[in-house]
């Protein structure tokens, strides 16, 4: 910076000040010049061009030798937080087999052939050298389950359905439904079902699983929603003011229960609520 503001003058033998443009033509002639040397080196470009090439072939080679290595190959199969997929399924999913490296498929397409199943929700991979391939997914959790076709379906909190059964899963049987055929990874195209989730949804956030556990919703009818419990209450209920009528009712079962009454029957459709 210093060598730009100054100049030796050779005639008075002095070094002087330079002007404002005199620093700006010099730093233009040399920017010219620095960017006149590059273009004309073509050789330090094709120079370039061929050490990208050949990195680019080292690393494929590398990974194709890594590939065929039987060191390399997959091993073992370590899947965490998931009760639905063991090593077999998984092998079955990614097409692993015998003669499969672990080099031979990156993280990305791992993660991306495993979020097509319906059952997952989200799945981190990770590989372990020499021949370790370990997933963490997170599967999507059954809320609701119903019958189409004298099938048995489960649906998540979003109404997304399921690909598997869990014979040994006890969740709310939601009946008079009107649907098309459900397909499993797919939102089910159904009203009744979404405000069944809505209902349960609703239920939980005022507290009501505190005192009841719902096994069953009929939504035939909109203005008459039946919960059945395992504690054998019915409970008709209606979506309108549903969370009104959610919190009155855990108001009424708190009442009960400190109370020590058995009940059948409570009826929230109306302003006057009846108990049997």
């Amino acid at each position: 910076m210093a060598r730009d503001l100054w100049k030796y003058d050779n005639y008075s033998h002095r070094v002087i000040l330079r002007t404002g443009e005199e620093r700006t033509a010099r730093r233009n002639r040399r920017e010219k010049t620095l960017k006149t040397n590059l273009l004309n080196r073509p050789r330090v470009i094709v120079f370039a061009v061929v050490i990208t090439i050949l990195v680019l072939l080292f690393i494929r080679e590398a990974k194709s030798v890594l590939s065929s290595n039987p060191r390399f190959m997959v091993n073992d199969i370590i899947v965490e937080n998931s009760s639905l997929f063991n090593k077999d399924e998984i092998c079955e999913l990614l097409q692993i087999n015998d003669a499969k490296g672990l080099m031979s498929f990156s993280v990305n397409q791992i993660v991306k052939i495993l979020k097509k199943d319906p059952d997952v929700e989200r799945v981190a991979a990770e590989k372990v050298l020499p021949n370790t391939l370990k997933l963490n997914i997170a599967e999507r959790a059954p809320l609701v389950g119903f019958d189409y076709s004298g099938k048995r379906y489960l649906a998540n909190k979003d109404g997304i359905i399921l690909l598997r059964d869990r014979p040994n899963l006890n969740t709310p049987r939601i009946t008079g439904l009107t649907m098309e055929q459900p397909v499993p990874g797919e939102s089910c195209v159904s009203k009744g079902l979404m405000h069944a989730l809505c209902v349960i949804e609703e239920a939980n956030t005022v507290g009501l699983n505190k005192f009841v556990d719902i096994i069953g919703i009929d939504m035939k009818n909109e203005s008459n929603i039946i919960i059945q419990t395992s504690e054998r209450i019915v409970i008709k209920i209606m979506l309108n003011d549903l969370q009104s009528r959610l919190e009155k009712l855990v108001a009424i079962l708190g009442d009960v229960q400190k109370k020590g009454r058995i009940v059948q029957l409570i009826d929230l459709r109306f302003k006057d609520v009846y108990v049997e």
